[in-house]
């Protein structure tokens, strides 16, 4: 029997080549490459004034690992990153299986009343939080009115005023991520364990929130990475007390000009949450596995 073959029959198998060269394209020069050029900057000596010598070097990455003070910048900096992320899905998992158990017609009017902050910017959001918890701004002058207080609480420029800052950024991104996959699960799923005699709150134990987990997971990550990555919320709400990695590479980069060190600390940043997320991911595995 013999074979048949058809001209540009390989050319048209490997035509979705062709459709991700742009991708590719675009990636390569505007993430790669800088990425690329921001290694080689960390690894490389730098003087201000005359750029990168060509001297290899990894004292960049000695300097921040033999450094207790920057060792624990970064511990708090995920430190705040987790707490973000536990505040958002505390508050952030009742508000979405809410929208996502609403009827149709009034579903969207929420979705769109979570997402408008986000139409908001940041800066903008982040001086309203200066306003309602500065020493003399609304929250402290209600409560010294009403005489729950005789002083004004530090609610700002520390880490509580910081994380109910970054919560509020961040809290549209959780919400949407476990709506999104409450929305989709098999409401007869839930029927037939009420059928066999679970209650709701079982239900929701043993159906709805395993089935919810996906959505959780991806929440959780973009909280947390854009949790311990941000800048202008630490630095508007958190003064010059809250320390975080973010402001430390500004600072090197834009104060100091050492442009290597401050290149160094954002690849730590980088491997940091490559481990982390790895880590996170298997966790979330083997207890899958598990259930």
């Amino acid at each position: 029997m013999k074979a048949s073959f058809r001209p540009g029959g390989t050319r048209r198998q490997h035509a979705w080549i062709y459709l991700i060269l742009p991708t590719l394209a675009l990636l390569v020069i505007f993430f790669v490459a800088p990425l690329f050029s921001l290694f080689w900057s960390s690894i490389h000596v730098y003087v201000p004034g005359e750029g990168l010598k060509d001297v290899f070097t990894i004292a960049h990455y000695a300097k921040f690992v033999g450094d207790s003070f920057y060792l624990s910048v970064m511990f708090e900096t995920l430190a705040l990153g987790v707490g973000v992320t536990l505040a958002t899905l505390i508050l952030g998992y009742p508000l979405a299986y809410f929208v996502a158990r609403t009827e149709s017609r009034r579903r969207g009017l929420y979705l769109g009343l979570i997402i408008f902050p986000l139409f908001l910017n940041i800066v903008v959001r982040s001086f309203a939080w200066i306003v309602l918890l500065a020493n003399r701004g609304l929250i402290n002058d209600s409560l010294i009115q009403l005489g729950l207080v005789e002083r004004p609480l530090r609610l700002l420029y520390n880490y509580f005023g910081v994380v109910v800052g970054m919560t509020h950024v961040f809290l549209p991104f959780m919400v949407l991520a476990v709506a999104t996959t409450i929305q989709n699960i098999n409401r007869d799923l839930e029927d037939a364990a009420r059928s066999l005699g679970a209650n709701r709150f079982q239900t929701f134990l043993r159906v709805t929130l395993p089935l919810s987990l996906p959505g959780v997971v991806a929440g959780s990550l973009l909280v947390f990475l854009q949790g311990i990555t941000a800048f202008v919320t630490p630095r508007l709400l958190g003064g010059v007390t809250v320390k975080v990695i973010s402001n430390l590479i500004y600072q090197e980069f834009m104060v100091t000009a050492n442009w290597s060190f401050g290149a160094a600390m954002g690849f730590i940043l980088l491997f940091a949450t490559l481990i982390l997320i790895v880590g996170y991911f298997r966790v979330f595995k083997m207890s899958a596995a598990r259930a």
